[in-house]
């Protein structure tokens, strides 16, 4: 209430990495300081958690989603944001040019890019492919490792190259 200027994402980054572990943790959502503020007190148990700090046992899935779920843009704000994901669409992009002769990263953000051409399986099951792929090294970039993976439809390979059973 004190500090209604302060940046949130600022904040849960202290928080995160500048601060000892504490017997107990809890973790809320918000918009903004104040709505922090209202939901911290009195304590919103739909909008607060706590438990203690003991390390975790949760587990973490990497869930992919099959041919169909593909649009243009998809992954555009990782992409311009986040190297390691641009650095993996990267690579996928150099196969399949040398495979098929066409640029993922044009068919996806270029400023020619034909919504029509994700529907044909030749381009959207790799564009949506390369993507997961993507994001999974992003993710193992931050440290998150999956305890499983699981893919539907095409997304089982995804789930296959991130297992280590097939190559990219």
């Amino acid at each position: 209430d004190a500090r209604p200027e302060v940046n949130l994402p600022d904040v849960a980054f202290t928080l995160q990495t500048g601060r000892h572990r504490f017997p107990f943790r809890r973790t809320l959502t918000a918009r903004d300081p104040s709505d922090a503020s209202r939901a911290l007190w009195p304590v919103d148990r739909k909008r607060v958690s706590q438990r203690d700090g003991s390390p975790s046992e949760a587990k973490v899935a990497f869930l992919f989603p099959g041919a169909g779920s593909q649009y243009l843009g998809m992954g555009r704000g990782l992409w311009e944001s986040e190297p390691v994901f641009k650095e993996a669409m990267a690579r996928c992009r150099e196969i399949l040019k040398e495979l098929h002769g066409w640029d993922l990263t044009e068919l996806l953000y270029g400023g020619k890019a034909d919504p029509a051409a994700l529907e044909r399986p030749s381009l959207g099951n790799p564009a949506i492919f390369s993507v997961e792929y993507a994001l999974s090294e992003l993710w193992r970039s931050w440290g998150i490792e999956p305890d499983a993976l699981i893919g539907h439809s095409r997304g089982e390979y995804a789930a296959a190259q991130v297992a280590g059973v097939l190559s990219l």
